[in-house]
């Protein structure tokens, strides 16, 4: 189930590494919390393989809260903004792209199995101009299904108006899904399903291993160490990716930009409880350095798969800063 929501809420979810967001965390998102979260960051000028200069800068903010908290339903909603600036001494790529996004998801309880329903509105584009192709709208359901006390299945079906890539081979197909999870212990947990894999393994406060991929070849692995109750240090490793639908006057019809690096770092999250109850609300700042390598930008025809234009980056380095608050 956790990857599942996991998956509903990637829209939502963004950070700095090379060019592209995501480094924070992953796995943040599905919660059943309150989380404003505002981030800012930027990358020091990386050098392409063919001479040009790429640069940019970001600001985010996120939040998501419970609208409905029964005995068996909860819904949740959330929402965010984004804007990345570009900067490239050629004069290739956009000034800057754009995402807004809102939903909800809810929750029932129906005996001992789990529904899970989301709908999502993404806009991701230039800011030029709004057209059909710059909304990416989702509709998830998925049920979990208890085995025994350690195993569930999870089964779903997922559709979208988004394009998707060269092609739009998945756009407004329903897309099924299943998982199996296997958690024999509160600190460990392991999702298999197609297309999809998660583990965490909670060895100590000192080690938590964490690793995902998504869909279509995105993943991360992070170690996690509770130093103290209010600093947690974490090493991330993994592969990110974005797209947005170009819209101004400079670029042909039908034409997209996809963002993709590979990145290592390490975060710094401090933070401190705002009460002494049992789930207290908890104030935080999280610092961020990130070393961006194997990126690469696309721009392509996304209905005939014709490419515009490749540009490979050199190594870059990044850094974030973000602040939030978990009620």
């Amino acid at each position: 189930m956790k990857i599942l929501i996991l998956t509903l809420l990637m829209c939502t979810t963004c950070a700095a590494q090379g060019i592209t967001p995501t480094a924070r965390t992953f796995g943040r998102g599905g919660g059943e919390t309150s989380q404003p979260r505002v981030d800012g960051g930027f990358g020091l000028p990386a050098r392409t393989f063919d001479g040009n200069r790429v640069s940019w800068r970001r600001i985010e903010a996120t939040a998501s809260a419970p609208a409905l908290l029964g005995d068996t339903e909860k819904v949740f909603l959330f929402g965010g903004y984004s804007y990345m600036g570009l900067t490239d001494h050629e004069k290739l790529l956009p000034p800057r792209l754009v995402k807004y996004s809102a939903g909800a998801f809810g929750i029932v309880n129906i005996d001992e199995m789990r529904l899970t329903l989301g709908l999502t509105a993404v806009y991701q584009g230039d800011g030029d101009a709004v057209l059909w192709d710059n909304f990416d709208i989702a509709f998830t359901a998925a049920l979990n299904i208890p085995i025994d006390s350690e195993w569930s299945i999870t089964p779903g079906l997922r559709i979208s108006t988004g394009v998707n890539g060269p092609g739009n081979i998945f756009r407004y197909i329903p897309l099924p899904s299943i998982s199996a999870t296997w958690r024999p212990s509160e600190d460990f947990s392991l999702t298999v399903g197609l297309g999809d894999f998660s583990l965490r393994w909670r060895q100590s406060r000192w080690l938590t291993l964490e690793a995902a991929y998504f869909p279509l070849y995105n993943g991360q692995v992070r170690v996690s160490h509770e130093v103290t109750d209010w600093l947690t240090i974490r090493e991330f490793i993994g592969r990110y990716s974005e797209g947005y639908v170009l819209t101004g006057n400079r670029w042909p019809p039908n034409h997209g930009i996809y963002l993709n690096t590979w990145s290592t770092g390490v975060t710094f999250e401090f933070g401190v409880d705002l009460s002494s109850a049992e789930r207290p609300p908890r104030i935080g700042v999280a610092l961020t350095y990130a070393l961006g390598f194997g990126g690469k930008v696309r721009t392509w025809d996304y209905k005939s798969a014709d490419e515009l234009f490749e540009m490979k980056l050199q190594a870059s380095h990044n850094f974030l800063a973000g602040v939030y608050v978990r009620f």
